[in-house]
């Protein structure tokens, strides 16, 4: 039987194709078979240039890498397919620095992350090859030498332990999306894995990766990565962050932040606070919409919610609403859209016709982000402004903020404050902003402990900045518990 497939379909049978096999390879000889096989059976089609052209081995894996990459960027990089069959050759030196590695992530992870027991498996491709032949004859249940039974014992071993180093790299490379996501670089260059390093700055690399992970350490295992895959989830991740440059604010909320419900968020750590997570603080403490799957409506809008709640925070014109410590720029894409709704309704003209013009000004009259960061800042601007260039925006990045409001080192008589106001570019001294908002972090990021509470400066800063202030906080403080100071508790 002859079947017409366009991509789309394609990708789904070379999908299907790839999960019923346990090679994560795509030009592995028993995936070559299958396809082959496969193809056989059931011919595939395709019009290209006007006319039907059958596809054959060499294309079908081509669409079944795309597959692999759809499945990755899906999987928010927590995904075995993204690393490559070097994990299978691992010696005593590979091992030990897994186990240093795994020393580092296992403080920021609250899953359990085993060791990598040292061994002398020495699974190269020669021998993995060979125990591959023995593991198809023993599906086609022919007989082994015992040769090929220890050398098929040798290969279960070798996956097992490729699956341990996996489960520690994995707390490393599932931070790794959002920061691809926000990569300033032209959407037409590829970001490689080597590139990816380069890109990120390093106070951005000590802020997202972590606490202790050098950039010189992580390159001692970036061999183990399918470098392929990494540039084809790079590109897909950005590409679909493009696409969303043309849609009216609404829709294009809705497909960021489906862009970020793929990313993985570290355990230990609040590096992602979840979209969810800002509907509900947002409308919880000033009203505004609510774009929760439940609360869509047929339209596909997101529902006000005003009840017992005061909603001026919004409706003011001059309306000034600080994003303390922004990471994704997702509290400022909200608080952004409620002030764009309201004054939408004022214009009384088609949307179409004025959201570009309208959203562009909120963005410079009502909207002020801080980051830590410079990757974080570039992060804010992708998921506020998207790939157009030239557009102004309120988002500053200070250098050193964390020791800066705890007045550390030489900066004993610091006002931030004053810095905003001076980066801001805002000449009234007494202006205070009508709502501060966000998540700061809560512990200071160290490689020994993050015990050393911050979350309190933050407080204390938001203050004197704005009479509302709203942040996420650990509960702590109202028991006097840790390591806060018991004088800032009471």
């Amino acid at each position: 039987m002859f079947d017409f497939a366009p991509d789309r379909t394609l990708k789904l049978v070379a999908e299907a194709i790839e999960l019923n096999h346990k090679s994560g390879k795509t030009n592995s000889l028993e995936q070559k078979e299958a396809m082959s096989k496969f193809l056989n059976f059931c011919p595939i089609l395709a019009a290209k240039g006007g006319s039907m052209k059958p596809y054959d081995v060499g294309e079908m894996l081509g669409q079944l890498k795309k597959a692999i990459i759809e499945r990755v960027r899906r999987n928010g990089f927590d995904d075995p397919r993204l690393y490559n069959d070097e994990l299978l050759q691992l010696n005593e030196l590979d091992i030990v620095k897994f186990n240093n590695l795994k020393a580092l992530v296992g403080k920021s992870t609250s899953e359990k992350v085993n060791e990598i027991k040292i061994n002398e498996l020495g699974m190269d491709d020669l021998k993995t090859k060979q125990a591959e032949e023995a593991e198809r004859k023993k599906r086609q249940k022919q007989e082994l030498t015992e040769e090929e039974k220890e050398s098929l014992r040798k290969l279960k071993e070798a996956r097992e332990q490729k699956y341990t180093a996996i489960n520690i790299l994995r707390a490393v490379s599932i931070r790794m999306p959002m920061l691809v996501y926000g990569a300033n670089v032209s959407i037409r260059e590829d970001v490689t894995l080597q590139k990816f390093i380069n890109l990120v700055d390093d106070e951005s690399w000590q802020e997202f990766m972590p606490a202790g992970l050098s950039k010189e350490q992580f390159k001692e295992f970036t061999k183990y990565y399918d470098e392929d895959v990494f540039k084809g989830v790079a590109h897909s991740i950005r590409a679909k962050a493009f696409d969303c440059d043309d849609l009216l604010p609404t829709e294009r909320i809705q497909a960021i932040t489906e862009i970020f419900n793929t990313f993985k968020n570290p355990d230990k750590e609040t590096v992602l606070t979840p979209w969810n997570v800002v509907n509900m603080h947002m409308t919880k403490a000033f009203g505004g919409h609510d774009f929760s799957s439940e609360v869509i409506d047929k339209a596909g809008k997101p529902e006000w919610k005003s009840k017992d709640v005061d909603t001026s925070v919004w409706t003011q014109e001059d309306t000034k609403i600080l994003e303390i410590n922004s990471k994704s720029g997702l509290y400022p894409l909200l608080a952004a859209y409620n002030v764009y709704s309201r004054q939408l309704v004022k214009t009384k003209k088609p949307e179409e016709k004025v959201a570009k013009q309208l959203w562009n000004k909120v963005l410079i009259d009502n909207i002020y982000v801080l980051c830590k960061s410079p990757m974080a800042k570039s992060i804010t601007l992708r998921t506020l402004v998207g790939y157009n260039e030239g557009i102004k925006t309120n988002i500053i990045y200070i250098q050193d903020l964390i020791k800066k409001i705890q007045q550390k080192d030489s900066y004993k008589s610091y006002s931030l404050k004053d810095e905003l106001l001076e980066k801001f570019n805002i000449k009234d001294k007494d202006m205070k902003f009508k709502a501060v908002v966000g998540n700061p972090p809560y512990q200071e990021k160290t490689s020994n402990s993050r015990d050393n509470p911050i979350y309190p400066y933050f407080m204390d800063e938001s203050f004197k900045l704005a009479d509302l202030v709203c942040l996420i906080s650990p509960a702590r403080f109202l028991f006097d518990a840790g390591q806060t100071s018991k004088e800032w508790n009471k």
